[in-house]
């Protein structure tokens, strides 16, 4: 939202919601005015320190994509063809649902930067994936190099064991720990015992995704168990208030 400007040449209609997304794009703004969220030599998360003194700040854009639903874009470099997004997306077990590399590196670049901005310390942060599907969250921490740790959770045994061989594959598979566990419980005492300071989770969601919840299917009607639909809606939830509560 720069001065003086005429809100009749931005590319969509008026309305709360693109309102609200411009809002988003100025508090970024005023929080990291010299920030660049853009991959560097060794990594996708930015070092403020090192940046402010190269970069300028970066311009976001506002698209509407449907009515009533837009996204905040930045632009973003193609693969030189030698970063791991480029060998990420070689891993043995992909399936659609997963996460965006790209997407996974600038939530993490905004973790990093709200941590360093509100948590100064001299000891570097640790990570906690929960949810973590085919790792690419942690793939992404473990490639930006900044963490002490980096912890990763699933529900599905299976996934989790095939997830190990993804880290294999980049040949990490000793800088994360993987544990089969459901997000929506007390985590294990073996994430307790060092809380981590940073919690990334992408939950389930869509209704061609079906949830596990196996302390569910039980009490369901016959036919009913693994349906996606309001019951993935609340599981997504019942993780995120779970998180909140656990790693405040």
């Amino acid at each position: 939202r720069e001065q003086n400007l005429d809100a009749t040449t931005l590319p969509f209609r008026l309305c709360p919601s693109a309102l609200l997304a411009l809002d988003v794009a100025a508090a970024v703004a005023r929080v990291a005015p010299n920030c660049l969220y853009k991959p560097h030599a060794s990594s996708d998360l930015v070092d403020a320190a090192q940046t402010n003194a190269v970069y300028q700040h970066e311009r976001f854009v506002v698209m509407e994509v449907a009515r009533g639903a837009f996204l905040l874009c930045t632009h973003v470099h193609a693969d030189a063809g030698n970063s791991w997004h480029t060998s990420w997306a070689t891993r043995p077990f992909l399936f659609s649902a997963a996460l965006d590399a790209h997407v996974a590196a600038a939530a993490l670049s905004l973790a990093v930067l709200v941590w360093d901005q509100t948590c100064p310390s001299s000891r570097p942060p640790s990570l906690l994936d929960a949810c973590c599907g085919s790792g690419t969250f942690s793939m992404a921490g473990i490639n930006a190099g900044c963490f002490s740790h980096v912890a990763a959770t699933e529900i599905n045994a299976d996934f989790a064991a095939r997830v190990l061989a993804n880290f294999e594959h980049m040949g990490v598979q000793s800088q994360v720990t993987v544990l089969t566990h459901d997000a929506r419980m007390r985590f294990p005492a073996a994430v307790h015992k060092a809380p981590p300071d940073i919690v990334v989770a992408n939950p389930p969601w869509g209704w061609k995704l079906k949830v596990q919840a196996p302390d569910k299917k039980a009490s369901m009607p016959t036919g009913k168990a693994g349906h996606v639909g309001e019951d993935s809606t609340c599981t997504a939830k019942e993780i995120v208030v779970n998180l909140l509560r656990e790693f405040p």
